[in-house]
């Protein structure tokens, strides 16, 4: 059964990001960035919740499957933060 809290979360991370990349791209470099994580970031969160609503109705017959599809779908998410925090985060530690 899907937690209503979880589905909420999820509701509010895809509100947020639409509202940002809803927006035309920006031409300031710093808005730019901002507005390309949103867009990243709403790529996790569907793929996420992709997963996340699949789970339950998943058959036996589609195990397999489903389970390659949310190893890709967690891994892709996992390597995303990797870069974000190991790359892209240091070189914005002098403004913070």
């Amino acid at each position: 059964m899907s937690d209503q809290s979880t589905l909420d979360r999820f509701q509010h991370a895809r509100a947020l990001f639409r509202s940002v990349i809803a927006k035309p791209e920006p031409t300031d470099l710093y808005d730019r960035q901002s507005w390309n994580m949103a867009g990243v970031h709403t790529v996790l969160t569907e793929s996420l919740l992709s997963v996340y609503k699949q789970a339950e109705k998943i058959t036996r017959h589609d195990e397999a499957a489903f389970s390659f599809y949310a190893f890709i779908t967690v891994s892709g998410v996992t390597h995303h933060h990797m870069q974000e925090e190991e790359h892209y985060l240091p070189c914005l530690e002098p403004e913070f």
